[in-house]
């Protein structure tokens, strides 16, 4: 019993700060805290937010969620190839594109987006454009990364098998280079879901940012606090999937890549 109690305790232990924030935010209004006008109690936000209709609510999370898709993967269409041009596949492209990388890398996304807005307008469009901006560059650079630090030992002796061309790339390269995709798709997303709630607060008519923004301009004081608690809950779910997906996926062994690169027989 001692030892489940350990484990269950070890499996809640990094709850414990959310749950006594949650109940510190409930009773700082009741206790004269805080005023309960501008920093109403945490059952306060969620039953005023739940008005809404769970229906509206998972609506406009499924909108948010559709932008942010989109526009990764545009960012990952463009991206990973290019990574791999940069990191040598091809020397003299590589020469010529590294200082202009360079120097757009240095552009902040949310500077850009009144640009776009400018250029196309509000709407989808300047959303998808400030979202690929976002995760472009992360990752385009562990990419690159990623193909460089492979192992030199370990290409050679894939060649040595009669592995080239697109089954070296398919059986040695894309799963070396995996791990470092996944660090900077992680990176993209999370920056990619800060921007768009961002964007969608300046330049939508739907979505999580939007709500908020909204509820903002209309002094709906309880809703800014729920869609700020949708975005804290949404955040961490996508940050918790990609986790998951890098584990699942992210486990590879130069002995067992070498295996795959043999001719078959």
């Amino acid at each position: 019993m001692k030892k489940f109690l350990l484990a269950v305790n070890d499996k809640l232990a990094g709850t414990y700060l959310i749950v006594a924030l949650i109940l510190v935010w409930q009773l700082a209004p009741k206790l004269g805290w805080t005023n309960p006008t501008f920093v109403p109690s945490f059952t306060a936000v969620v039953s005023d937010g739940l008005k809404l209709g769970w229906v509206k609510i998972l609506v406009h999370i499924a909108i948010s969620l559709k932008r942010m898709i989109s526009g990764f993967a545009a960012a990952a269409a463009v991206a990973l190839p290019l990574g791999f041009v940069l990191s040598g596949g091809l020397p003299r492209a590589s020469e010529f594109l590294r200082p202009l990388i360079a120097f757009l890398q240095q552009i902040p996304p949310y500077i850009l987006y009144p640009v776009f807005i400018v250029l196309f307008g509000t709407g989808e469009q300047s959303i998808t454009l400030v979202i690929f901006w976002s995760v472009f560059f992360p990752l385009l650079i562990t990419t690159a990364a990623g193909v460089q630090a492979l192992d030199a030992q370990l290409l050679r002796a894939a060649r040595a098998m009669s592995c080239t061309g697109l089954r070296l790339f398919a059986k040695v390269i894309l799963p070396g280079t995996f791990p470092s995709l996944m660090s900077g798709a992680r990176a993209g997303v999370t920056m990619a879901f800060l921007m768009l709630i961002g964007a969608e607060g300046m330049g939508a008519d739907s979505g999580i940012g939007w709500m908020i923004s909204n509820a903002q301009k209309l002094g709906w004081i309880p809703r800014v606090y729920f869609g700020a608690l949708i975005v804290c809950v949404v955040g961490f779910l996508i940050n918790y999937g990609t986790g998951v997906i890098e584990r699942v996926f992210v486990d590879w062994r130069p002995a067992a890549q070498l295996e795959s690169a043999r001719p078959e027989k």
